[in-house]
């Protein structure tokens, strides 16, 4: 079985990624509790929508201090490939499509030069920042020479909660409307209670 599923929107990727698990756990006719044969067929259109989990591909909006609100993007890309699709897709959004401002900590455990490069294609303007204990992140001086070849300046602050003021405020500075922030999922509660 091959599934091709680099087109279209990232709700509608992880759909069609649902559906061709029902279609090959149905080959063998495996039928549900309704006596439905098991395929994508038992997938409601209206699924994609509604599918949506916390801190992936999360949409909401934020307003910074007397500012307009921003629409903001908070998602976990942990590669630079999933970082990619996930800023295309939110530039694209936007009307006329234009860049963020993206915000993100970046794991001991992850390529940051990379990361970095794909943030620079995408983002007018990117701050890093260090993830709090108990995680471990690169520092924000490792990051700042990493810059140096950099398109799309980064800015760096080790506090989380300046680095998302600061990351509003730029927003609202260069006439966007639109944020990304790119955590780890197990910082979400984390980041919401400081915005």
């Amino acid at each position: 079985m091959q599934v091709v599923l680099s087109s279209g929107r990232i709700e509608h990727i992880n759909t069609r990624m649902e559906g061709a698990v029902l279609d090959y756990l149905g080959q063998p006719a495996v039928f549900s509790f309704a006596s439905l044969p098991v395929d994508a067929r038992l997938i409601h259109p209206r699924v994609p929508a509604a599918a949506g989990l916390p801190g992936r591909t999360e949409r909401f909006h934020l307003c910074a201090s007397g500012g307009q609100p921003a629409s903001v993007v908070m998602d976990g890309a942990h590669f630079p490939f999933d970082l990619e699709a996930v800023l295309r897709e939110f530039n694209d959004d936007a009307e006329p499509a234009a860049p963020c401002v993206a915000m993100v900590g970046i794991g001991l455990d992850k390529d940051a030069e990379k990361l970095l490069s794909v943030l620079s294609g995408h983002a007018s303007q990117c701050i890093v920042t260090e993830l709090p204990e108990p995680f471990r992140s690169v520092p924000c001086k490792a990051l700042k020479r990493i810059d140096e070849t950099r398109a799309a300046p980064v800015m760096t602050h080790a506090s989380m909660s300046a680095a998302i003021d600061i990351a509003m405020t730029h927003a609202e500075n260069v006439g966007t409307t639109r944020v990304a922030l790119m955590f780890r999922l197990v910082l979400r509660e984390l980041i919401l209670a400081q915005v």
